[in-house]
């Protein structure tokens, strides 16, 4: 909030890596047997947050959450697993499908990675597909972005009809044999 910690009601203005943690009652750093961290987890690094760029992830997280609930709900049927902030790449997703047939996919919100330079949200199959709705090459699935959002009369109904349809086309395409291509690793 602004660009300040808020933990059950209180507001905190931390100046550590490892303050913040220990306000959020967390660990600082990542389990060691999930993935390599790719930045340090030194708790004497200080932070120097920009407030608006603090609300501006805030409020995409928050849309993202409320979306990815509701596909979680509508797909109750597809096993799906809980939404949550995935560290390794700082994105909130949910998976659901069916993963003996190959119908197994992430839905996330990203705030933009190295690949994506703004907010996108994303179906990501367990295994790569390309072509029609599967428009990111770069992993293999499917993007929205920040600005096609934006630009949107309804994002929320505008999220919802790209994450539906791609339930819809897990759903009813097989991966492209011999494509070659690396299935995503299975987050657990």
């Amino acid at each position: 909030e602004t660009g300040r910690l808020v933990v059950d009601g209180v507001v905190h203005t931390p100046a550590t890596l490892g303050e913040a943690a220990s306000l959020a009652g967390v660990r600082l750093g990542m389990p060691p047997d999930v993935y390599l961290p790719a930045t340090p987890a030194a708790p004497d690094t200080r932070l120097a947050v920009n407030p608006v760029a603090a609300e501006t992830l805030g409020a995409w997280f928050g849309f993202a959450w409320s979306v990815l609930e509701q596909v979680r709900f509508d797909g109750r049927a597809l096993a799906p697993g809980r939404v949550q902030l995935w560290p390794e790449h700082f994105d909130a997703a949910v998976e659901l499908g069916d993963d003996t047939a190959g119908r197994r996919a992430a839905f996330g919100a990203s705030p933009g990675d190295d690949a994506h330079p703004e907010p996108y949200l994303y179906v990501a199959p367990w295994d790569r597909r390309t072509g029609g709705f599967w428009n990111d090459t770069g992993f293999g699935g499917a993007s929205l972005t920040y600005a096609a959002l934006l630009c949107a009369d309804d994002q929320r109904e505008t999220a919802l009809a790209f994450f539906r349809q791609g339930l819809a086309e897990v759903g009813s395409t097989s991966p492209r044999p011999g494509n070659g291509a690396p299935r995503f690793p299975k987050r657990s």
